[in-house]
């Protein structure tokens, strides 16, 4: 499913597409972006009202110090940036390593 996934931030739109969700938003459609620590990389929640849509961020699987895969976008940490720069959503609670931006 990861392979087919496009991702693409436009100047007033972010669009998903995968093998089974479609959604597209303008920046100020989202209301929340939570990050999840995930075991590989960080999991990334973009919703908004009614839709929501979720992507990784780069992660290496290593067995005896080899990389043996790759999972998530290799500019996943760069997307996540442009993203909550676009929607100028502020952080509004850490907790364990999560983090919820939202609209103040």
């Amino acid at each position: 499913m990861d392979r087919k996934t496009v991702l693409r931030a436009d100047g007033d739109r972010v669009s998903f597409v995968n093998g089974v969700r479609h959604v597209s938003f303008a920046w100020d459609e989202i209301q929340n972006v939570n990050v999840i620590p995930l075991r590989w990389g960080k999991s990334v929640q973009v919703i908004g009202d009614g839709a929501h849509f979720e992507f990784r961020t780069l992660g290496e699987v290593q067995y005896q110090g080899e990389i043996r895969g790759r999972l998530g976008f290799a500019e996943g940490e760069a997307i996540l940036r442009h993203v909550l720069k676009e929607t100028g959503l502020s952080l509004s609670k850490e907790e364990k390593g999560r983090y919820y931006y939202s609209r103040e």
